[in-house]
């Protein structure tokens, strides 16, 4: 089963490459990245690149993000994208977390 990794950035002054970097850092090969330069403020599913990582992601495989606020913009839509992809059976890893 493939890792996929998102990470997300708030101005096309940033990267997210440094996301990607310490999710590799940590010991995951990311088989498939995804990154969004918009707003922490905007709901997940409305995260284009977040939406086509969940169109292309399987049940079962792994997705693995640095920190929490990469699932959503506040604590409800981070429960709604955990959820969701608990459904699916998706492993959910957030660096500064572990494994949900």
């Amino acid at each position: 089963m493939a890792t996929f990794a998102y990470g997300r950035v708030s101005t096309k002054d940033q990267t997210a490459e440094n996301q990607r970097l310490e999710i590799e850092a940590a010991g995951h090969v990311v088989e498939y990245w995804f990154a969004d330069t918009i707003s922490g403020k905007t709901s997940a599913s409305q995260r284009p690149q977040f939406a086509a990582l969940l169109g292309q992601i399987r049940d079962g495989e792994t997705l693995v993000v640095s920190k929490l606020d990469r699932l959503g913009r506040d604590a409800q839509d981070v429960g709604a994208t955990v959820k969701l992809l608990a459904r699916r059976r998706i492993a959910v890893i957030v660096l500064q977390l572990g494994r949900l």
